[in-house]
């Protein structure tokens, strides 16, 4: 069973820096940068910025173009941003397709199978970065 964020912010601890939330678009999409590291040292700090992106719109962009380095902690992170928007009836996609460092661990993690390219037959589209 799949964690919410809501769920795993209960021991949450470390206060919300308010850095990787963009604007809201007139479409009422906001966007969230993932800017630099989201690994186990910052997923602390990533958790409240996540649950306050979902508590401000309905419909959310993840821009993973300036993401520096991800691992597993990470990963687990958005699979729960996911199912708290989904849980929530929220829309959730890519402004990019994941590339580099975050589609090898989203690989490695079995979300998908492929490196590069369009989903194999069995994969989730949406980890391909085919909303």
């Amino acid at each position: 069973m799949t964690n919410t964020l809501a769920e795993q912010s209960v021991n949450q601890s470390s206060p919300s820096t308010g850095a990787l939330l963009g604007s809201i678009s007139a479409e009422g999409w906001l966007t969230i940068s993932l800017d630099g590291r989201l690994t186990i040292n910052e997923v602390e700090s990533w958790q409240p910025e996540l649950i306050n992106a979902l508590a401000q719109s309905d419909h959310l962009v993840l821009d993973p173009s300036n993401l520096d380095a991800v691992d597993m902690a990470g990963v687990q992170l958005l699979v729960a941003l996911r199912a708290s928007a989904a849980q929530a009836g929220k829309t959730l996609r890519w402004g990019t397709a994941p590339r580099g460092t975050l589609r090898t661990v989203l690989v490695s993690s079995a979300l998908t199978t492929t490196h590069e390219g369009p989903p194999n037959l069995g994969d989730d589209p949406f980890w391909c970065g085919k909303n």
